[in-house]
């Protein structure tokens, strides 16, 4: 009987830019290896099962966005990385899985598609569309207030991408600038549809509203059940700030209750 003690398997990966297969065991993930062979800098353990990650979209408080590469399609795609360790919401994963589940029978111009939700590396992902237009944000970062004509081209959009969702009976619960999405010919998009509900696990009081202040539904502070009006009321918020170039008030959480009924 062999009772030599079993080897970690090794994890090798191929270099996208020369196909050079490395040995990288023991590397951290996301540190930057540079290819022996032709010398071209990548992110160590980022293939998530079949997505190569190949760049940072942006970080959020729910987790990194990535672009990344589907190999067995050989297609670019959206790469949503959660922060949360596996095992550490149970709940909140499974709801979450159901969401994307959900999100994924969805097929609608104004959502963001949903191909993959998985897990590696001791975390979620979710593989979406890949949108290239930029966000509401940071069109309203640039201009300050956008025009009444392209808020309420933006608005009709939303609203019609809510209500194929709500036939599936989603609820976003996070409307706001930053989850409206513009696709390469100007196509609106609604992304990340459940995450509000993963994220409500990170409130560290009963008193305090996972979500962003200025368009919280008046039934979410008051711990109601929320539908779909909620997501209409945000949606409202959201293009106030747009036109406006400024919040629907001002305020903190702590006054998020002052600032809805002033």
């Amino acid at each position: 009987m062999d009772d030599a003690i079993p080897q970690k398997p090794k994890h090798t990966e191929v270099c996208l830019s020369c196909q050079t297969v490395l040995d990288l065991t023991g590397c951290s993930t996301f540190s930057d290896v540079t290819c022996p062979v032709c010398e071209h800098v990548f992110k160590a353990c980022a293939v998530f099962n079949q997505y190569q990650i190949t760049s940072l979209l942006g970080e959020g408080g729910m987790g990194s966005a990535y672009r990344a590469i589907d190999l067995s399609l050989e297609r670019e795609v959206a790469l949503k990385v959660l922060k949360f360790q596996i095992g550490e919401k149970p709940k909140e994963a499974e709801h979450l899985a159901r969401e994307a589940r959900l999100t994924a029978q969805v097929n609608h111009p104004n959502i963001v598609r949903i191909f993959d939700f998985g897990q590696a590396h001791g975390k979620f992902y979710i593989a979406m569309e890949l949108i290239g237009g930029g966000s509401l944000d940071d069109l309203m970062q640039q201009r300050g207030m956008i025009p009444e004509i392209l808020a309420l081209e933006v608005g009709i959009q939303v609203a019609q991408g809510l209500k194929a969702a709500m036939e599936f009976d989603l609820i976003h619960r996070d409307i706001k600038p930053a989850n409206i999405l513009f696709s390469d010919r100007g196509t609106v998009k609604l992304v990340d549809f459940g995450l509000a509900v993963v994220a409500s696990g990170e409130a560290t009081s009963p008193t305090e509203i996972w979500g962003t202040p200025y368009y919280v539904a008046p039934e979410k502070l008051d711990e109601l059940p929320e539908d779909f009006r909620s997501d209409i009321y945000s949606l409202g918020g959201t293009l106030f700030h747009a036109m406006a170039g400024r919040p629907p008030y001002d305020g903190e959480s702590p006054n998020l209750r002052t600032g809805h009924f002033e």
